[in-house]
Formats: C-alpha cells, structure tokens, sequence
C-alpha cells in the first residue's frame, strides 16, 4: 500500500536515529562524565530499550537475544553479587582486603562484621552496575539495528559528521580559549581538548569516529567516489585534530587500528594489498606532515620515563595497582571503587589522588579480579571472531567497508584502554558499545509466535523493569551532582540550615551514598563552631557529626578521610583515646595525605605531644607538595616559640625553610 511506506520507513529510522543521537550527542557536554549528564544518558538508554523491545515483542512477534548473552548475563550477575551481603568467611577468601577494612568497623564502631559485601563501597558498586545494565542495552540494540549495510554506512556517516564537528571545535577552542572549556570551565588538570576534560579521551573517541569513516570510505572507493572522498577527507581531518590533541596512548591506538584496517582491506584481487597498503602510508605520512612540531619531543620522551612526571605517574601507579589486585585477587573490590581502595597501596611520596588506574583493563582487574576480567575478554574475543568471519564471509565491497572499520575502531579503543581509562568516560564508553554490538555476530532469533498472552506479559514485565531502573539511575546521579556542589568550609553561616536539609532530604532518597552523610557530618562540625549560636548547640551538633561519619563508614569503611574527620569530631569531644585510634587508622588508609598529617600534628601538639607532632610534620614535608616550612611552624610554633631547636626541626633545612624560619621569629 502506497500509505504504508513512509511508515515502515519511519518506524525503521527512527530506533536507528535515536541510538545515533545517544552516540553522537553524548560528548558535547563534557563526555557526559558529570553525575547528571552520565545519569540521564544511562536512563534513557534503559527507557529506549525497555520502550524497543516492548513494541518489538507486542507488534513484531519476535525478539533476538543479544551475541554473548551469556558472558553478558554473567558480568552483570557477578556485579550484582559484589553488592550481596555474605558471610565474612566468603569474602575473606574471595576478597581478603574487603573483608580486613569491614572488620574495623566491628572493631572501631562496635557494627556487626559477620556479613557484608564483597564492595568495599556498595554505593559505588551500584552506580556502576546500573551503567555496565545501560551498556549492555545499547550493545543489544545495536547487535539487532545495524546488521544491514546501508544501516551501518548510516553510522559510519554519523561518526565521520560528529568526528569533523568535534576536531574543528577542538582546534577553534584550543586556539581561543587555551584550556578553558566552552570559554566559561576552568580545567585543573590543563589538557582539555574540545569538549572533554583530558585530551586521551577526545583522542579515544576520534580515534573510533576516524577509523569507522575510513573504512566506509574505502568500502565506497569503486562505486561512489564522491562519498568516498568525502569519508575519506573527514578520516584525514580528524585524524589530524587526533594529532593535535597531543595523546601518546590514543596515537598507540590509532596505529592498531590502522594496521586492523589494512589487513582487513587487503582485496581478493591481485594487487588490492598494495593499494590499501600504499594508501596507508600516503595518509599516515599526511598525518605526519600536518603533526605540530611539539608532539615529537612527547613521542620521543616514553623512551625515557624518569624524564617525563606523567609517563613516571602512570608507571608507578600501575605497580601500586598490581598491589591493590594482590590483595583480592578474585573477586576484587567492588566495580567503581577504585579511588577508595588504591590510596594504602600508593608509593612514593606523590600525593595527588589518583581516581582512575589510568588503564581500563587494569582497573577492572582491581575492581572485578579475575573473574571481571576474564569474563570481559570472552565476551570481547567472541564478538570481535564472530565480527572478523562476518568479515571474511560478506561479498559486497561496500558492506565490508563500514564494517572493518568498526572492528578496526574496536580494537583501537581495546587497545587504548591498555593506557588511559576511556571506558570510564560515558561517551566513549557508548561509542564502544555499539560499534562492538555492530560488529558482532547477530544473536539467536526467539520466536513468539502464537503465544499471545506471554508476549504481552514479557513486554510488560520489560517496560516494568527498564522504568523503576532508569528512575533510579537519575536519583544516584542527582544525589552525586547535589554532592558535589556542597563545600562545608566555604558554606556561610546562614546557610547551615538549608544545606543540611538538602542533604538530608538526599539522603532519604539514597540513604546508600555515603558521601551524603560524610557531607552532612562536615556540615555539623562546622556549625557547631562558626554559627551564631555555637556554644549553645556544639555539643549537640558535634554528637550529630559523630553519628553521621558512623553512618558514612557503614556504607564505606575504607575511606581514611571520613575515619579522619570522626577521630577529629571525637578529639573535640575530650575524648582523646578514641581521637588517637582513629587518626592512626585515617592515616594507615591515607599515608601520602599531607593535610591530615598536619592536622594530625595539630591535634598533637595541643595535647603537649611535641615530639609526635614533629612526626607528623616530618612525614608531611617529605610528601609531594607535601607541608611547606611556613605550614609546618604555624602549627607548632605558637606552642614551642621560644625554643629554636625545635622551630628548625619544624621548618627542616634549606633556603625556603630558613626564610620562613626568619619570617616566623622575625629575626632580620
């Protein structure tokens, strides 16, 4: 019927468009690497998968299970389990360093430790959990909407406008804003590059765009050169933009990925090897020509890592990772704990806090183990053997193109994920997603087919479930964003109250998070001593923070900084026993934190503990930046100015400790 075509039409681009906007979409705003941004877009992958297979299964009678469904099934189950209270002797053999840091709270808070979670942060674990579900549907609806040619050239088309779109942005904001995104986001680290924080992650995501429109270029060279020359000539300017953005991991990738594509696109005709191998060299060598002047000195600097901080960073928390693992070699510490559970293991005296491992498939092994990661490498392995005989089998040129583009583009970001943490990034970690669900093998058809009253029960179900998890998803991610905007010690006054009932209302919602209450213990200690009614309520409120830091520990017992803050509250209590056990354990789980050896330090010294104090103090100036002479004599002078010997042991030795020395007894 002639009524019916747009229709058809439209009911096949339009699950096509949306999952292309997701993909295409989710960079501009940061990567999607804020609480909201990656909580929205995790939620509405859930709702669009929910809301495709409901209609599937109602109207279309039939359904495929994903490629891996079992490899899938079981990472998400294993997860899941991580977040299971089980008995202590379980987790001791699975997990021993998850089960050592529950048994403090049995020591320290009198909590029961039989049983808890192999997740050394439930919350965390959660989270993560609930994006791994978000992956795993966009991988699903991939592996069934891009099976035909014309549907993956689509993509292909898609990433090479997006790609272009952000190397053009990269470069103009480079040159406008220098490392201020979007012209209004100061960037601390200092290498944004287009709308993502750290320039690896833009070099991951050109990377993939690059490769996937390179190769559908190629696929296209015989019958259609305009649209060869057009996807060609987008792989080439994003690969320079890929160039610019300085990234050694992401040029490592890219070389992968390039020598995929050429073994991929060797023809069955005679000669066609050379061709593509010779079309190779002549844009790696247009790469080169157009690479800034400033990237070789970086290339060339990985030959000797002690000359280079960031290559002698990654080195060196790779080892301590490897300890980290050592430590729950099996199950490991739950997925997304990672920043909590490294800082014990650091070496050296660095003490910038390290949120990721800086490799994907390192961090996994620390936070899945064995099991995580061996599951992840079968599903990976089958869908990219499933892809590279789909490969071998496919006949048409022009259907080959996208799709060696796409396993080039996957194993690149595989990869990549040796060096930096792309798949921490929500965008990149979509965009691998579908091109690995692209790519992949289409799964088994299941037939519904007579059985009525089951299909609507099962669409139902569907929708039942995707809703609740996608409203959930939003309520983390916006219990993450309110956290991230409260700071106790910037807060004025008057703002206590209205703080902590935001907090509070949070809490409610997600009593789980733990930074909520560390937050609202913060916000108590401060109110007991700078609001205008403080002598009235300190000890009330003091008591409050003291509750709140338990609660925090419940659901987090390996942060040194909430036991930190809890001896602290305690110590402003009078009660100094407790004080002294909880700063020694805050500072066995974060021993390169130089802020809490100084106030460790200062609570030393007024208690008449000298000697102890200059401990502390020693310890902290020996860290990097560490405690500075100045720091150092303005905690312990106004107790020891009198005596010189101990200002000198305080301020250590050097120019920068004498002058401040001089400064602080005001000797000329």
């Amino acid at each position: 019927m002639p009524g019916s075509r747009p229709s058809s039409k439209l009911r096949h681009l339009l699950p096509r468009c949306l999952l292309l906007l997701f993909v295409t979409a989710s960079p501009w705003p940061f990567g999607s690497v804020a609480p909201r941004a990656a909580s929205t877009l995790a939620a509405a992958l859930l709702v669009f998968y929910g809301c495709y297979w409901a209609i599937q299964l109602v109207w279309r009678k039939n359904a495929t299970a994903p490629h891996g469904w079992i490899w899938i099934a079981s990472g998400l189950a294993f997860v899941a389990f991580q977040n299971l209270p089980l008995p202590s002797a379980l987790t001791a053999f699975a997990a021993p360093a998850v089960d050592r840091a529950y048994a403090r709270l049995g020591t320290e808070l009198d909590a029961s430790a039989s049983w808890h979670p192999l997740s050394i942060e439930p919350f965390r674990t959660q989270w993560g959990l609930l994006q791994l579900l978000a992956l795993a549907c966009a991988f699903h609806l991939a592996n069934r909407l891009f099976r035909k040619s014309a549907d993956r050239n689509l993509l292909a088309a898609s990433l090479a406008v997006v790609g272009v779109a952000l190397s053009l942005f990269a470069v103009y904001q480079k040159a406008r804003f220098g490392t201020v995104l979007y012209g209004r986001v100061v960037v601390e680290s200092g290498t944004p590059f287009g709308p993502f924080v750290n320039h690896n992650h833009f070099a991951g995501y050109a990377e993939a765009a690059a490769l996937v429109a390179l190769g559908a270029g190629i696929g296209f060279s015989r019958r259609n050169s305009a649209g060869s020359l057009l996807l060609v000539g987008s792989s080439v300017l994003i690969g320079i933009a890929h160039l610019l953005s300085h990234s050694r991991g992401g040029l490592l990738a890219l070389g992968a990925g390039l020598a995929t594509l050429v073994w991929l696109s060797r023809g069955r005709e005679s000669g066609r090897p050379f061709f593509i191998a010779g079309g190779g060299l002549a844009v790696a060598a247009f790469l080169l020509v157009f690479a800034p002047a400033t990237l070789f000195p970086r290339l060339a600097s990985i030959s000797n890592p002690a000359g280079d901080d960031s290559v002698q960073y990654r080195v060196q928390l790779w080892s301590d990772s490897l300890g980290l693992w050592a430590s729950s070699p099996v199950a490991g510490s739950g997925l997304g704990t990672f920043s909590a559970a490294i800082p014990p293991y650091r070496s050296g005296p660095d003490e910038i806090r390290a949120e990721y491992a800086e490799s994907d498939w390192l961090q996994l092994l620390c936070e899945a183990g064995l099991i995580g990661l061996v599951l992840a490498f079968l599903f990976i392995g089958s869908s990219l053997s499933g892809a590279m005989r789909q490969a071998r089998e496919e006949s048409s040129e022009r259907a080959r193109g996208a799709l060696h583009g796409a396993i080039a583009a996957v194993v690149a970001l595989t990869v990549h994920g040796l060096v930096d943490f792309n798949f921490r990034i929500p965008s990149n970690a979509l965009l691998y997603a579908v091109l690995l669900g692209m790519v992949a093998p289409a799964g088994a058809k299941i037939s519904w087919e007579g059985k009525k009253l089951l299909r609507l029960a099962a669409a139902l179900a569907l929708a039942a479930l995707a809703l609740p998890c996608a409203l959930w998803t939003l309520r983390l991610g916006r219990s993450d964003e309110l956290n991230r905007q409260v700071n106790p010690l910037l807060a004025e006054p008057e703002e206590f109250s209205s703080l902590i009932q935001a907090l509070g209302t949070s809490r409610a919602r997600v009593p789980s998070n733990p930074d909520t209450t560390y937050l609202l213990g913060r916000l108590y200690n401060e109110e007991a001593y700078r609001s205008r009614d403080e002598a009235r309520y300190r000890e009330l409120r003091l008591e409050q923070a003291g509750a709140a830091f338990r609660d925090s520990l419940r659901q987090a017992p390996a942060r040194g900084r909430t036991w930190f803050e809890l001896g602290w509250t305690e110590a402003n209590l009078g009660r100094d026993q407790s004080a002294d056990r909880l700063f020694s354990l805050a500072l066995e789980l974060e021993p390169h934190w130089a802020n809490l050896r100084a106030n460790y330090a200062l609570y030393l010294v007024s208690r008449g503990r000298i000697d102890d104090a200059l401990d502390q103090i020693e310890a902290g100036r020996e860290l990097e930046p560490g405690l500075t002479p100045l720091d150092a004599l303005s905690i312990v002078g106004p107790y020891v100015q009198h005596d010189v010997q101990l200002l000198r042991r305080a301020a250590g030795t050097g120019p920068d400790a004498d002058q401040a020395l001089a400064s602080f007894t005001k000797i000329p």
